[in-house]
């Protein structure tokens, strides 16, 4: 009797013990899943955060072209220079300091009929004017509805241009007097090529790793033109990627630029997790990177799968 007694005395405190400790690990792993959800989600805004930076960078130089052609294209010495009647023009305002100054390879003017009144290009990285046109590039915008339009009232032409010889920035504005006043003499149009230069510029201003992929031409839009959604995937342990496409004037998708960032808060949340839990190493990477996998801020797949990287240089 006293040892059928004792041993259910023993099963109790058995059963007790295993199921405080069962409860505790429950406990536990709900506290570290917690925990690491935390650590993903600030990994996930830090890159997207990074990756915004980089896009405001190039956005920026999108809306220098802007200003420029606000700021030219309703200017009487570019209406009369646009109807053949300021001889002075060029010798006048379009040095290289200007075109270097602006940033823009390309200066088009295109009379209401869409003939090109004048066309000038620079290197900007040798500091040469470029003797040979773009053909491709010139085809392309002026198949754009754009230069068609005879209205005084239209708001800039803004985006990135495909042509067979790589991706431009581009602005135009309707050539007007200057009290904005008409008839439409025509458009100008500037443009920056996007190729390596402008990737190191990029680089050099952000501090990260950049890079330029160019995507399939598509028959879709993308259906925004504000707001990039910027996706985030792991690398692997050690880097993380953000990316958003950019898309052309004809709101398809053009090219991804993608931001390389160190996983430094996940490192961090690695250390400490383990450092207090024990938590396995290998289990560790796995939960993480599977956990990051296909994040985006905005619930949207990217727009095509990537081409490849590209970088063009503007020939001689």
């Amino acid at each position: 009797m006293e040892k059928a007694r004792a041993s259910l005395k023993w099963q109790t405190v058995s059963l007790v013990v295993v199921t405080s400790v069962v409860i505790i690990s429950g406990l536990i792993l709900a506290s570290l899943l917690l925990f690491q959800q935390s650590y993903l989600n600030l990994e996930q805004q830090a890159v997207r955060q990074q990756t915004r930076l980089v896009v405001s960078l190039i956005q920026k130089e999108q809306e220098k072209l802007e200003r420029f052609v606000q700021d030219w294209g309703p200017w009487d010495d570019t209406y009369f220079f646009a109807r053949n009647e300021n001889p002075d023009y060029v010798e006048k305002n379009l040095a290289e300091a200007t075109f270097a100054n602006q940033k823009f390879n390309i200066f088009l003017v295109v009379d209401e009929e869409k003939r090109v009144v004048f066309y000038r290009q620079y290197h900007l990285e040798r500091k040469t004017w470029v003797r040979s046109p773009f053909i491709s590039f010139l085809q392309e915008i002026l198949k754009h509805p754009y230069l068609a339009e005879r209205s005084e009232v239209v708001a800039p032409l803004r985006g990135v241009l495909r042509t067979g010889d790589g991706f431009w920035l581009i602005s135009g504005h309707p050539i007007l007097h200057s009290d904005f006043s008409g008839p439409r003499a025509g458009t100008l149009v500037v443009a920056r090529q996007v190729n390596d230069a402008l990737r190191q510029e990029v680089m050099a201003q952000s501090s990260f790793q950049v890079e330029f992929e160019a995507l399939p031409l598509g028959t879709h839009s993308m259906g925004f033109d504000v707001i990039l959604p910027v996706e985030v995937h792991p690398i692997d342990a050690e880097w993380a990627r953000g990316s958003v496409v950019f898309q052309d004037v004809y709101l398809r998708p053009a090219f991804r630029v993608s931001v390389r960032v160190e996983r430094l808060i996940f490192k961090q949340g690695r250390e400490v997790i383990s450092f207090f839990c024990g938590y396995p190493d290998a289990l560790w990477r796995g939960v993480w990177i599977g956990g990051l996998a296909g994040s985006t801020d905005a619930g949207n797949p990217s727009a095509g799968e990537a081409g490849g990287a590209f970088a063009v240089h503007p020939r001689d």
